[in-house]
Order: C-alpha cells, then structure tokens, then sequence
C-alpha cells in the first residue's frame, strides 16, 4: 500500500503538449513526492510530508502505479476508491473542503491524470496508474505464470534479470512506458517543477525483492535514475517502507510521537474508509500500521550543490578586487564543505589568489572594460560527489567620474577641468543587456551595438543548439532563436567591440524560458 501527494506551487509545471499549468497557488519552497500507492506518503514519508503541507510549501506527489492488488473489476472502483482517499487525506491536511478539479495533461507524450484541490491550489496529485506489481514483482493474474506486468520487470528489462517486460501500461489504457520513457516522464516533471527537495522511497535496497514491498524499491530506484540529469541544487531522500517493522519486531524505535503521531494518523484514518485497511485505533491492533505510523526514518540521500557567484561590481581600474561565492550552498547539509572552482570567461585575464576558495581576489586591468566569472562547487556526499550547475558574475571597470569644477570660493571662473583622454569622453554599451526568449517558439531580438565609429563588433560564447547570435550590417547583435529549441536555461555572451579609440567588451544575457501558461 502506498501514498502519492502533488503539491504543486506558484510556479506552473507545465505538462508537455497540449501546455498545461498542472497547479498554481500561493505557496512557497517546492517539494516533490514520489512513490508507489496512494498510502505510502501517509505511512512512510509523514509527518515530513505534513510539515510541507503546513508550512505552505509547493508540493508535487506523483503515484506511479494504480494500486489496484489485481482487482480490476467493477470498473476500478477498488483502485479509484484509493485515489479518493488519497485526495481526502490531503485535503484534511490541507484543512479544506474535500472538492477537487481533475484533468488530463500530456507529459513527455504520456497522459497522466491531474487532482488539484480547489479550496489550496498548491495541492495536487498525479496518478500514472501503473499495474500494482504485488510485494514480489510478480505481477497479478489472471496472467499465466510468470504473472502481470510490473514495474519490477520494466526494470529488468535494462538493469538485468528475469522475468522481464520492455513496456507497461496504464490500468486505464492512458499511456504505455518503455523503461526510458518512464524514466524521462518523471525527469520531465522534475524539471518542470523545479523542486529543491525530492523524497521517494528507499532505492537503496541492492535486491529488487525483499523486506518492502518491490513497487516501494522499483519507485524509488525509477526516481532516483530519474533525477540525475536534473543539476539545479536539490536533495534526493528516500524513504523506508516496510522495513521500518518486521516479523511483528523493529530494529528502528519509534520516533513520531504526541501531537504529530495524531496528526499523521488523522490524515491516514481519512484514506483508509476508501480501501481495506482499517480506520480507528482498534481496528489496527493487529497490523502492522500503528508501528509504520509510529515510524519516519531516511534510508539515504544525495544532494547536488548550488553556486552562487555573488553580485555585480563595478569598480575602478587597478582596483583590488573580491569576487563572493559564499552565497553557494548544498540543500542537503546545513554545515556544508563546499570546494570552489572559479574560471574567468570573459575580459583581459586577470590572475586570482586563489581559483579554489569562496572569495579570491584579484586586481583590476588599468583600462575600462567587463570581466566574467564562472563558479561551480562540489560536494562530498556518501553516494559521491556532485558538481553544481555554473553561476556568473560580472564585474565592470569603469573610470571615476571627473572632479565637480573647483569654482576657487569666490566665484570666479576656477579651475577647469583636468583634459579627459579620448577614450574617456566614449560611451559603449547595449541597447539592452538581457534577451528572454520562449523554448519552441521561433522569434529574433535585435540589440543595438552604440558605440561612435565602430569598425569592428563580435559575439562570443554558446548558445543551445538552435539557437545563435550574429552582427549584422550595421554592426549590431541579432539573437536568434528556433522552434528546435528545446531546454531552458541561462547562456552568458560577450560582445566585443574595436574603433578608434582601442577594444572593450560588454556582457550579454540569454534566457530561455517555458512558456507561460
């Protein structure tokens, strides 16, 4: 039995073709929740899951597989009963009406099925609807032996092992998954939500088969692969299941206890008047849910790390320069040891103190121009060490202002000006320094290169494929963008500029963003 809650937040996910917001709300910090059945989130992943809920945290919970235990009869009413109670228990968490909005978005080509509650629109659920595979893998009948399809035999169809199957589908002939459009659908709603935390249930367990249940290992090990090419900072935890009591004993003590252990249990004792489990206290005594209910324990983690390169600056030639990179973080260590890489990208070179520490120095070239710096951190981690995503910082070098004239006191003419060079008396610059444009959408941004008597202007750095930037006729920086593009992201370029007067560079910035829904 397991548990799947989407709360989804400010920021729109945006579910592939037809676009579609699959919820917005004002909430803040986002959460992603994956696992297998409906009750897994309220037995093994609360209160962590309570406590999002509360604060008001964008959460995403995604269910993978139906929970239907093989009953398909009767039109689904057994697993549709349990996606009803999933919805009740959150609503009850969320403290409101117990009404919900359904749609059918498209990730990745897969339709999935979409609950937002209405009364909290950060709230939402995903249901894939994936064949329940039992606690064995073996799938259900009446499929001849080896048994149904499961989500442990799609695994084996790439990771090894028999029996194996190279594509399931959907109880409700929604959707088919082959082992990587399966592991693509869920990267594309992690991408797409952005989370800075995602918790999913043990993926730890070397064996496919064994003290949990094998949808619980085979969620959490599809979620796990899932997240890896995601390289915003965020955590990955995961959750153990059945382990956490077993044989009627539990190595792991009890640890949900006073107000939060009633809370969890009033939010799982409204999910259970929907499937077979029991519904009171005393109807429990004799299973195992009031040791899970007692019980949260991380089974492991990893976390990749964020950069944060500092602000702007803007300082005068042959300044003393310190660059900050002590904004960087790893959202899964409060104390985090962090090692520093910094690169110059753009600008005459400059040599730092040191490449390797969160604040080097350096000292400024003695003529105006724009340096860039690149940062990236690593952590180390039990599961190894992961590399941040890239941040930038530009720093400007720009001559002082000239002296206010000295008027001598007495109102005489007094001293004029001290005679500037003709490089000082030049102004250079973009008519804009930052151009957004939509993933899929073809579009052409013209900026204007204003610079007196330019001869020569270039753009230099890397833009997604797709995509490019040329000068044209007049001297000014076309950004051009095709429907082939597909990623966003943030792509830093330099503008070069030459007249008479000597060179210098401006920085340029591109954004590729979702379209809105």
């Amino acid at each position: 039995m397991c548990a799947v809650l989407a709360l989804a937040c400010a920021a729109a996910l945006l579910f592939g073709e037809p676009s579609r917001a699959l919820a917005a709300g004002p909430c803040s910090g986002k959460v992603m929740y994956v696992a297998a059945h409906e009750d897994d989130t309220l037995l093994f992943q609360s209160p962590q899951l309570l406590e999002d809920v509360r604060a008001n945290k964008c959460v995403q919970t995604v269910f993978t597989t139906a929970g239907d235990a093989g009953k398909l009869g009767n039109g689904g009413k057994y697993w549709k009963g349990r996606e009803a109670g999933a919805e009740a228990a959150y609503a009850q968490m969320g403290a409101v009406a117990n009404t919900w909005t359904h749609s059918e978005p498209v990730v990745n080509g897969h339709k999935v099925h979409l609950a937002t509650l209405s009364g909290a629109p950060g709230i939402s659920i995903v249901y894939l609807r994936l064949p329940d595979g039992g606690p064995d893998g073996k799938g259900f009948p009446p499929m001849p032996e080896p048994g149904g399809p499961s989500l442990t035999k799609l695994w084996r169809s790439v990771n090894g092992g028999t029996p194996a199957i190279t594509e399931i589908e959907a109880v409700d002939g929604s959707a088919k998954y082959t082992y990587s459009g399966l592991v693509s659908t869920l990267t594309a709603m992690i991408e797409s939500f952005a989370p800075l935390e995602i918790n999913t249930q043990n993926y730890s367990f070397p064996e496919l088969v064994g003290l949990d249940h094998s949808d619980h290992i085979v969620t959490g090990k599809f979620t796990q692969v899932a997240q890896l090419p995601y390289a915003a900072a965020h955590l990955l935890r995961g959750y153990q299941g059945y382990e956490n009591f077993v044989a009627g004993k539990s190595e792991m003590a009890a640890n949900v206890t006073g107000t939060q252990l009633d809370d969890k249990e009033d939010a799982f004792f409204a999910y259970t008047p929907h499937d077979e489990a029991c519904g009171t206290d005393e109807d429990c005594e004799a299973a195992p849910y009031p040791e899970w209910l007692q019980r949260e324990y991380v089974a492991g983690k990893e976390s990749v790390p964020g950069a944060n390169a500092g602000p702007s600056q803007t300082v005068v030639p042959g300044a003393s320069v310190q660059l900050d990179g002590s904004g960087s973080f790893d959202p899964g260590d409060t104390t985090p040891t962090l090692t520093y890489a910094w690169i110059q990208t753009a600008g005459p070179k400059v040599t730092l103190s040191s490449p390797t520490v969160a604040k080097p120095t350096f000292t400024a070239p003695a003529i105006p121009t724009t340096l860039v710096f690149s940062l990236k951190v690593k952590n180390g981690v039990e599961n190894g060490s992961h590399e941040s995503l890239a941040a930038s910082v530009a720093v400007n070098v720009e001559n002082p202002p000239p002296p206010p004239p000295n008027n001598g006191g007495g109102g005489g003419g007094g001293n004029p000006p001290p005679p500037q060079s003709p490089k000082e008396n030049i102004v250079v610059k973009l008519s804009k320094t930052k151009v957004k444009l939509v993933v899929g959408k073809q579009a052409k941004h013209v900026v204007k290169v204003i610079a007196p008597g330019k001869s020569r202007v270039k753009c230099r750095g890397q833009l997604p494929k797709g995509a490019s930037c040329r000068v044209n006729a007049q001297g000014n920086v076309v950004i051009e963008s095709s429907k082939s593009v597909k990623r966003t992201g943030t792509y830093h370029l330099v503008i070069d500029f030459a007249w008479q007067a000597g060179t210098d560079q401006r920085p340029l910035t591109v954004v590729f963003k979702r379209p809105s829904s």
